[in-house]
């Protein structure tokens, strides 16, 4: 007795209709749940690095060539506490004594929490306009190789006062300004039993008068940069 190799059948074309009927019905149901909020992470696995995300968020981050005046771990901004930190430059011969960068951090806290509205809450918070808004992006070396990062980089005006922004979530291996980036990602990783923890982060930087948002962005992505590899870090631990 022989057996011989069988050529598999081809599917009508009739099923394979449906079949992506019902993968793209499964998929826009996903998202437009999520967007709505109304996301059920009854069968989603639990982020397993919450305990570190919890103590990112109670002792922020350090930068090289940065020092931290005053922290606060309790800052409300849309309804969720932030960790805020007003640094100084450690070498005052590269930036004015009156150059106060700001970061402000909003780690995920437990497996439910997503990213949403949180640019919206922080403009609302400072209440600036916004003008000149971008995406700028970049690569740093993160904690398991190449970290591919994109973010919202804009000017906020106030009155009296002008900043340079720039905002994204940041997880291990990139990073966005988009939920659906992370959105998405989560949803591949929980098909491996795994999840995406995020971390949202701002950088508001003081523009002195006169100054175009393109002289502010290298040190924006430097800053962003190491942000970045500083959240990798903390979460890797």
């Amino acid at each position: 007795m022989t057996i011989a190799n069988r050529r598999p059948r081809a599917l009508p074309l009739a099923q394979i209709v449906v079949l992506v009927v019902l993968v793209g019905l499964f998929l826009v149901g996903s998202a437009s749940g999520y967007l709505k909020g109304q996301w059920s992470w009854q069968q989603a696995p639990e982020v397993s690095e919450l305990k570190q995300l919890g103590n990112l968020k109670n002792k922020g981050i350090e930068l090289p060539g940065w020092n931290i005046l005053e922290q606060n771990d309790t800052l409300g901004i849309g309804g969720h506490a932030w960790h805020a930190m007003r640094l100084k430059a450690t070498d005052s011969s590269q930036m004015p004594e009156s150059f106060n960068p700001v970061i402000f951090l909003r780690p995920q806290l437990a497996s439910v929490d997503m990213p949403q509205v949180d640019w919206t809450d922080m403009q609302g918070h400072f209440g600036w306009n916004e003008d000149d808004v971008r995406r700028i992006s970049w690569t740093v070396e993160g904690s398991n190789g190449p970290s591919e990062v994109e973010a919202r980089f804009v000017r906020g005006w106030q009155p009296n006062n002008i900043y340079a922004a720039l905002e994204w979530y940041a997880w291990p291996g990139g990073g966005s300004p988009e939920p659906g980036d992370w959105f998405w990602r989560d949803r591949t990783a929980q098909w491996q039993g795994k999840r995406v923890p995020w971390v949202a982060a701002t950088v508001i930087l003081p523009m002195p008068p006169g100054v175009e948002l393109d002289t502010m962005q290298p040190l924006a992505e430097k800053m962003g940069g190491q942000i970045q590899q500083a959240i990798e870090a903390a979460i890797a631990r």
